[in-house]
């Protein structure tokens, strides 16, 4: 009987021992799972912070001895009507490498003066019933938030409520539109 007592409580305390490893497991677990999180949202910013003086330009016809720079600058002043475009500066000017449709691939124009990249961004309502378009490059993450809000966006538009997004964050009026379908919800981000 004695045996099975000590063997019992051996038992005991072999199970109290897991379970305070297992608790601690626990809490280092989640501690690198909020550590993660961190990084992850630290790499999006970076991310960010990259392509924040980027614009995309689509359906720009491609040949095949072009020179991009000089297609955005020519495009910019043509269809914006932008005169300063031939003083634009730019890091660099490329295709992507994808066809993505029928008239080309899209051009990826990175800026060196904010304020050029901005003046082409606010311009680009003048392409509204065109085959043209601007976008702003963002992270495939952004995209995705985004897509989600877009109903939502163009419901405010649509009731001619001042909309817009800062990243992948909704703001309507001011106030920020969370998302029903995820857990990003911050406005700082």
């Amino acid at each position: 009987m004695n045996k099975i007592k000590n063997n019992t409580t051996i038992q005991t305390e072999i199970v109290t021992k897991l379970q305070k490893e297992f608790e601690n497991l626990e809490l280092e677990n989640k501690k690198l799972a909020c550590d993660n999180a961190k990084i992850q949202d630290e790499l999006l910013n970076i991310k960010c912070n990259a392509m924040k003086d980027n614009l995309l330009f689509f359906n720009l016809e491609e040949s095949e001895s072009e020179n991009c720079t000089k297609v955005i600058q020519n495009f910019c002043k043509e269809n914006l009507r932008l005169m300063e475009a031939e003083n634009f500066e730019f890091e660099s000017v490329h295709r992507f490498s994808k066809v993505r449709n029928s008239r080309g691939r899209p051009i990826l124009a990175k800026f060196k003066n904010f304020c050029d990249r901005e003046a082409v961004r606010k311009a680009s309502h003048k392409l509204r019933d065109s085959v043209y378009s601007i976008s702003e490059q963002l992270p495939q993450e952004n995209r995705e938030h985004r897509k989600l809000l877009l109903p939502q966006y163009k419901r405010a538009k649509g009731n001619k409520q001042r909309a817009h997004f800062v990243r992948y964050n909704l703001f309507i009026y001011g106030k920020l539109v969370k998302s029903p379908n995820t857990d990003i919800d911050d406005a700082d981000k």
